[in-house]
């Protein structure tokens, strides 16, 4: 072992420790919002998440609300830019608020915050112990019982790149904890067509036993904009690997949609997801939300 690597086995675990006691400010911000960061050794580094919370004025003090929202950022990170947009829709919904943040020292890569840290530089399977989604979890579960919440299920939304992590978590934990989830205007998705690679497809992961029944019997919505035809937008995929999943966003979310259904007919399993199409909206967080907490919350 280098020097280097007996340095960071004495010193990673010495962070995490730090890390998972108490980075925690209840006046962070103001009285009703606060954070913390949870974190855990990947190799050489520390991979750590930072849990923007907020509690709506009507549940405060008022012990667990018995509901809670989880909102998961874009490639932009902006983490208390998507709490700000949410902060009304949790208060309308009495919701106890959390949004994970991914800061890009700790997930520089497409690999790490939105295919979820399943596989390493080798294309090997992680631990599940680092995956984006179990860090998740832990976060999730450290801020809510700090604020005195209990989250044990919980709604789920994402937006493009956070879209891409949520219906990822829905597929590899099968959804286990969620009571419904939105993943809005994904640039691309996880195949469910084991031969196309990973992360456009299922070949590489062989190893896992993915739950498709508990995958397909998640309440998972696959929301997009019916603006969002931007083909050539800066943000969009367009490698060899991924056009086959349609030009646009739109047209993506659309075929995705429908080759998780023929998948699940395959399988002779349950199909509970839903399409659902937000009329004149375009690639904006800002603008998908209303739709996104009606069919979270209304439907």
């Amino acid at each position: 072992m280098s020097i280097i690597r007996k340095l960071l086995s004495v010193i990673l675990p010495a962070i995490v420790t730090l890390i998972g006691a108490n980075v925690y400010d209840s006046r962070a911000e103001t009285l009703d919002t606060a954070v913390t960061t949870i974190g855990e050794i990947d190799g050489d580094i520390v991979r750590t998440i930072t849990i923007h919370s907020y509690t709506p004025p009507q549940i405060r003090g008022e012990g667990p609300s018995g509901r809670c929202l989880v909102v998961i950022h874009g490639k932009g990170r902006g983490a208390e830019s998507y709490l700000k947009t949410w902060k009304p829709i949790a208060k309308k919904y009495a919701a106890f608020l959390i949004a994970p943040e991914f800061a890009e020292n700790s997930w520089p890569k497409s690999r790490h915050f939105n295919w979820g840290n399943v596989l390493d530089n080798n294309k090997r399977l992680n631990p599940p112990d680092v995956w984006g989604f179990t860090l998740v979890e832990r976060g999730i579960d450290k801020a809510s019982d700090i604020a005195g919440q209990t989250c044990r299920q919980f709604f789920l939304y994402g937006h493009s790149a956070g879209a891409q992590f949520v219906h990822r978590y829905v597929m590899f934990t099968g959804g286990h904890r969620i009571v419904r989830a939105v993943a809005a205007n994904a640039g691309y998705y996880l195949w469910p067509d084991r031969a196309r690679n990973y992360p456009y497809g299922l070949k590489r992961l062989e190893q896992l036993a993915l739950p498709w029944q508990k995958v397909f019997e998640s309440r998972l919505v696959v929301m997009i904009g019916s603006d969002d035809i931007d083909a050539s937008h800066k943000d969009l995929r367009q490698t060899k690997g991924v056009t086959f999943q349609g030009s646009t966003r739109l047209h993506r979310g659309l075929n995705f949609f429908r080759a998780a259904r023929i998948f699940a007919d395959d399988l002779a399993v349950p199909f509970y997801w839903r399409l659902e199409t937000a009329p004149g909206v375009g690639h904006s967080n800002r603008r998908i939300a209303p739709f996104a907490a009606y069919a979270l919350f209304e439907r």
